[in-house]
Formats: C-alpha cells, structure tokens, sequence
C-alpha cells in the first residue's frame, strides 16, 4: 500500500460512534463468553471500551425510546448482515452528510446518495447502479432476492425523509452529549490511536500486515479513528473522480490483530472456519479465487448465481479471512477479492496440532 496524500483526523466522529454503537447493540445476540487466553487478554486491553460503551448505552437508548418513528433507520437486516452491507444512517454519520436546519433540496441529495450507497454495497459490486428517484429505487427492489419486509422499509426510509432525517439529526444530536460526557474514560486510548496514526507509514505498514484490505497507490487517503466501532475498518471513496479514499479505523484495529496472532487457534475458531469452508459454493469460490483475483459478478457468471448470493458467501469468507478485499483505485468503487494464503496456512497448522495431540493420547494409551 502506498499514500500520497495523507490526512489524520483527531477529533472523534461523534455522530458515527453513536449511531455505529446503538445498531451493533439492537442487532447483536448473546454472544458466549470465553476463558481462553486470547480472550482474556482482549478483555483486559478493551476495559475501558467496554466501561465506556457500557455508559453511553445505559444514557442513549432511553432517549431513543422517545424517538418510536426513527427506530427502523438503527434496524439492521438480514439482508445486510448477509452482505457486510450498512443500514444507510451508518453510512450517512460516517461521511458527517447530516446536519441541522438541512433544506428539502439538501435532504433530497443526502438520501439519494445514501440510498444508492446502500444499494450497491448490497449486491456487492461497486457497479453502475444509480438510483435518482423512487421509481428507480422501486426497480431496484424489484429484482432483489430478499423479504418483502426489507423492501417496504428502504421504500419507507426514502419516502419519508423530510420527517426522518430531521429527527434522526436530533436525536444524534441529544446523544452526542452523553458521549461526550463519558470520553474521559476512553480519551487516553483514543489520543494514543492518534499518536500512533499520524505516521502514514504506520498505516501503510499494518494494512499490509492486515492482509483483509489491500490498496495499490492512493492519491490521498483520509483517516477517522473510531472508539466504539474499536476493531473495523470502513473505507468509501470522499471523491471517485481523484481517488480520495476515506477510512474508518478502529483504534485497536492493528493491536488486536497483533494479539491474535501470538495465540494458537480456539476449537471454536476452529469450528467456525471449518463451517465456512464446508459448503460446496464457497469451496468453489474458493477454487476460482486461488487461479486470480476475480468481482462479485465474475463469479456469479461463472457459477450462474446472483451476486447477492455470491456475496453471502464471499462474506462468510471474509468474516474468517480466507478471502481478502482489493480496492482498485484505478477504478474508483471497484472491489476484487482474493485467496489470503496466511489464513489456510494458519488453518492447517490448527488442524495438524490436533491430529498431533490425538497420536500423542494414541501412544499413550499403548504404552500403559
């Protein structure tokens, strides 16, 4: 990865962390916990996140409760989650697009822009998609494999904008100040984050290390860290035209990354990427991919599926890293993926280790 131009932002997106925040929470389920030692040790580095997250939570989501009409802009749906798609306020906060007093020609050019964001992250392929009014939204729709449900609320949330964005902006307004009023308990981690960021090279070298997103040469990139979204990384384009990217960086991104590496593979890590690779399409896909680098409706063609579907797999893939991310920035919005060998390797030496450890018992018990 190389950047050319190069800028840090150092001021927390509050909008982002608290809408990011409040739609991680309604669309998680209990999570298990774990005593390994990897976990362990996150726990102890992300104390204080989760002391802060914790708080906001505790002071934000009655406000919400006053605020019945904008819930349906924090649902996270199948659809998305199946697709590493965004609901479109997520997106919208990230580019810091809403704000007070916002005119109807404004609200019109904000939501538009949302909403073919959305589209386009949906089917995977940073394509021609353009959608300019309801009836394209309408279209769009039409010819997507997923519920009716889904289809009514994207047609809701744009038909309804003049009244939702307004009060989605207040009510992240009145949220923002709960965040503010905990940062202490975090504003030592973040402005270490800061410190360390403001090296491009820093950056340069740990995507590298990353090895889930890959760049070639980008004119100018900037950089928002991000406290509650602490371990994902966003990237959008702020200008397709230049090549400008923008990208949200956990602030415990690189470290905890770090951290999993000294640590041998869980069963339950085991397990979940055997899962993924146990299903015949994304054996396939994974086939294809290990010949070249390849897009969503490359493989779709070949495989004769939609990319919506394809992506369902990609994404299940990517959630284990065995496949990686390729932003080409000769052609702004166009991703391709690829085989991340590190992973298969790491893979394999989990399962030898277990076969190692059955010849051991094995032994033993011949010898007593």
């Amino acid at each position: 990865m190389e950047i050319k131009e190069y800028k840090l932002l150092t001021e927390p997106n509050w909008g982002y962390e608290l809408v990011n925040t409040i739609v991680e929470t309604l669309s998680s389920s209990e999570k298990e916990t774990s005593n390994s030692p990897i976990a362990n040790e996150f726990a102890v580095i992300l104390k204080n996140v989760y002391e802060y997250k914790e708080k906001v939570l505790e002071g934000v989501l009655p406000i919400l409760e006053d605020y019945p009409d904008i819930k349906l802009l924090f649902e996270f749906t199948a659809l998305e989650i199946n697709n590493r798609a965004r609901p479109i306020l997520v997106n919208l906060t990230s580019q810091k697009k809403l704000h007070t007093d916002m005119t109807k020609e404004e609200m019109d050019i904000i939501m538009l822009e949302g909403v073919e964001d959305w589209a386009k992250s949906v089917i995977g392929e940073y394509s021609d998609v353009k959608i300019r009014n309801l009836s394209e939204l309408i279209a769009f729709l039409k010819d997507l494999e997923t519920e009716d449900s889904v289809k009514m609320k994207m047609i809701t949330i744009y038909s309804e904008r003049y009244t939702l964005l307004p009060r989605a902006q207040q009510f992240i307004t009145e949220g923002i100040k709960i965040l503010q009023k905990f940062y202490p308990i975090v504003e030592k981690e973040f402005e270490e984050a800061v410190v360390s960021l403001q090296d491009k090279s820093f950056l340069e070298i740990n995507f590298d290390e990353l090895g889930l997103i890959k760049f070639g040469k980008c004119n100018r990139m900037v950089v928002q860290p991000c406290i509650l979204p602490y371990n994902q990384i966003a990237v959008d384009w702020r200008d397709e035209a230049e090549k400008d990217v923008a990208a949200d960086v956990g602030i415990y991104v690189f470290r905890l990354n770090s951290t999993h590496k000294k640590v041998a593979l869980s069963d339950s890590k085991i397990l979940s990427a055997l899962k993924a690779l146990g299903d015949a399409t994304r054996l396939k896909i994974v086939h294809m991919l290990s010949g070249k680098k390849m897009y969503i409706q490359e493989i779709a063609d070949v495989l004769g599926l939609t990319p919506a579907t394809v992506s369902h797999h990609i994404n299940l893939l990517l959630q284990e890293g065995f496949v990686c991310v390729t932003v080409d920035v000769e052609k702004a919005k166009k991703i391709f993926y690829e085989i991340h060998p590190e992973k298969f390797t790491e893979l394999g030496e989990a399962v030898k280790q277990l076969g190692l450890e059955a010849l051991n018992i094995d032994r033993k018990g011949e010898g007593q």
